[in-house]
């Protein structure tokens, strides 16, 4: 598979500077990694190539990644994502700011932001989390899950 194939971006308008490597995708934003199994949806999608950072903004952002054998989606005001090199280790980092809403067919959630730390696979919700799962229901200052 070439990667082509593999990441896709549909897109209104696209400005983008082969320079710096940075761009601005704006209007009905689809973003489609099938390697990785996610896409993201925006209106708004600023994106540095070089530090591999993005941020989804406008009218509810989100994100849909396959999560075992299910698809969790996962909105907020606006998503922001960076590479972070420490030492040996490279990983993903993705922050959620402001009503953000999580939703799969095991569970549903809600708080003001969240992070999801791609080196442990460790979600943190902050901001008055709740948390439903079947018919249990938790809730916190923070909530940390795997």
């Amino acid at each position: 598979m070439s990667l082509k194939e593999r990441k896709r971006l549909l897109v209104i308008t696209l400005l983008y500077s082969g320079d710096s490597d940075q761009g601005k995708a704006v209007g009905n934003v689809i973003v489609r990694d099938s390697s990785a199994g996610y896409s993201i949806y925006c209106d708004t999608l600023f994106y540095n190539k070089k530090e591999q950072k993005f941020q989804a903004k406008g009218h509810r952002p989100y994100i849909s990644t396959r999560l075992d054998n299910d698809t969790l989606f996962l909105a907020a005001d606006s998503l922001y994502s960076e590479k972070i090199v420490r030492l040996q280790d490279t990983f993903q980092v993705l922050r959620a700011f402001s009503n953000v809403k999580i939703r799969s067919n095991r569970i549903q959630g809600l708080c003001d932001s969240l992070v999801y730390h791609g080196k442990d696979s460790m979600f943190s919700l902050m901001g008055t989390p709740v948390l439903w799962s079947d018919t249990t229901q938790f809730s916190g200052d923070t909530i940390d899950m795997c």
